[in-house]
């Protein structure tokens, strides 16, 4: 591993306890702006079902806590037929969006840390007394190598810590966009909202898409580069490699009859 890519020795590590501060935090705003709402019932269950799931390591999936959560704003939302009027940034709801996405995002990296991110392969079996193998590069030095998740520093906590207003924000802004009632052809205001949500998701999801794919070719080396462009030329050339090789062989077959009387 280089020294570009070693974890500074001063850096902090990421320990799940850190995690877990976090999203008790969260749940705490999130049980105290809904008590503040008179949902006390609700607050209190995505409380226990949250606190169970970060200080016992319950796999429990952070969905279970938003249920309660989205129960109570959509009785609070729609208690009679209609819309609740969104003329004004609330920063009740901006607190509440950032105290969920909080919890959810650390709740999600605390069972990467307590446990694989991905399955496991059962086709490699790993023994206690098994030497361990570090690949070394062409000079002799060791390969670099991704860092574990407990090396982490954590700067990624305070990233996140950072990004949560944002993204309560923008979520805070695109309900008050998509909240304003319009005619469109007749149809009551639910159907126009949904419809809206439904637009706004897909075409946003094609260009995240979009955007993601050329960040990769971006960030791509050349070797993989050039396996992909390889593999557009076979794709694309198939046929005409296919009758070139065929006129070919048949070339070589008429050459090859050719010269076999001559050497007998």
């Amino acid at each position: 591993m280089s020294e570009a890519t070693l974890p500074r020795e001063d850096a902090a590590p990421v320990r799940p306890h850190d995690y877990q501060i976090l999203c008790g935090t969260a749940l705490g705003a999130l049980f105290l702006i809904q008590l503040q709402q008179g949902l006390f019932l609700l607050a209190a269950l995505g409380m226990l079902i949250g606190a169970a799931a970060i200080l016992l390591r319950v796999r429990i999936s952070p969905i279970l806590v938003l249920i309660p959560l989205i129960l109570g704003q959509i009785w609070l939302v729609y208690p009679v037929p209609g819309l609740r009027a969104q003329t004004a940034l609330q920063v009740e709801d901006v607190v509440l969006c950032a105290a969920a996405l909080g919890y959810v995002a650390g709740h999600y990296r605390l069972l990467s840390l307590w446990r694989n991110i991905l399955p496991t392969d059962p086709r490699q079996r790993y023994h206690k007394r098994a030497a361990t193998i570090v690949p070394l590069n062409r000079l002799g030095r060791v390969a670099v190598q991704h860092r574990p998740a407990s090396l982490l520093s954590r700067t990624e906590i305070a990233w996140l810590v950072l990004e949560l207003p944002v993204f309560a924000l923008l979520a805070q802004g695109a309900w008050i966009v998509l909240g304003v009632q319009r005619d469109v052809f007749g149809l009551p205001a639910r159907w126009v909202q949904l419809g809206q949500i439904i637009w706004v998701l897909t075409f946003g999801l094609l260009i995240a898409g979009q955007i993601i794919r050329a960040i990769r070719l971006l960030r791509m080396d050349r070797l993989t580069a050039k396996m992909l462009l390889q593999d557009a030329l076979w794709h694309e050339t198939l046929r005409d490699q296919r009758r070139i090789g065929r006129w070919l062989a048949g070339g070589w077959l008429r050459r090859m009859r050719k010269q076999s009387p001559q050497s007998m």
